[in-house]
């Protein structure tokens, strides 16, 4: 197999991983959404009364009892998925880290072998190092709780909630039809799923290239450079990786 070739190997097992991980979390949120959906509608069948009655005001929503549980219902939802997305994201980027080191060291070797130009079953397994004991230590600094990274994760209930409630109360200061208002609440609620997808994905790819970076470190002694690969077939790649 070629370098080419296990590195595309590799890649797809990577986005394999990564995968069923934004699954589960696009999953656990769902349930999360489906939790709060009869206070969404409770909420609308409140501004739709009040609109008839030619009594529907910003304050009279903000005091209501249908206001007040969904923002309340709505953080802490958010708050018990961003206990659960801690553990999430420490096991992912665990994994990613562990992978990223078995990868690096499949790569040294098919690398050298090639450029030796015998087999890869040929090649002395002890031209390449193993990952040190610590390869991992970086994960701790990284995962810490008092860390930027858990900083963000608990923040997120009580940014969207407040993101929620203030926008509610804007579009019915304009006011605007009961289902725009549910509509918003969807499509802002999906806004947190977007941040902690991006978070977790930060973190696995954080992890994988810090240990890919260990391991290159380890066999500098055999390891002349690297070659970056942007994937521009898919129009995936940022303009970094392009330019």
């Amino acid at each position: 197999m070629s370098l080419l070739d296990t590195w595309a190997k590799l890649k797809k097992q990577l986005d394999q991983t990564d995968s069923k991980v934004l699954n589960r979390l696009v999953n656990a949120y769902g349930l999360t959404y489906e939790r709060i959906t009869p206070e969404i509608e409770a909420l609308v069948e409140l501004v739709q009364a009040q609109m008839d009655a030619g009594k529907l005001t910003k304050e009279s929503v903000s005091k209501s009892i249908a206001y007040k549980k969904l923002i309340r219902d709505i953080e802490s939802e958010l708050d018990d998925y961003s206990v659960w997305l801690k553990t999430e994201i420490k096991t992912a980027a665990t994994d990613a880290a562990k992978q990223g080191l078995s990868a690096e060291k499949l790569l040294l070797i098919t690398g050298l072998a090639a450029s030796l130009g015998i087999p890869t079953n040929e090649l002395p397994r002890e031209l390449v190092n193993s990952a040190p004991p610590d390869a991992l230590a970086f994960l701790a600094d990284y995962l810490n709780p008092d860390g930027a990274l858990y900083g963000k994760i608990n923040g997120l209930s009580k940014y969207h909630a407040d993101e929620i409630a203030a926008g509610i109360l804007d579009l019915v200061s304009q006011g605007k039809n009961p289902r725009v208002i549910a509509g918003f609440i969807t499509d802002q609620y999906g806004v947190g799923l977007t941040d902690s997808l991006r978070m977790c994905r930060t973190a696995q790819l954080y992890s994988y290239r810090q240990s890919t970076a260990l391991m290159q470190r380890e066999n500098a002694d055999v390891l002349q450079g690297g070659v970056w690969c942007a994937d521009l077939a898919y129009g995936r790649a940022c303009m970094s990786c392009i330019a």
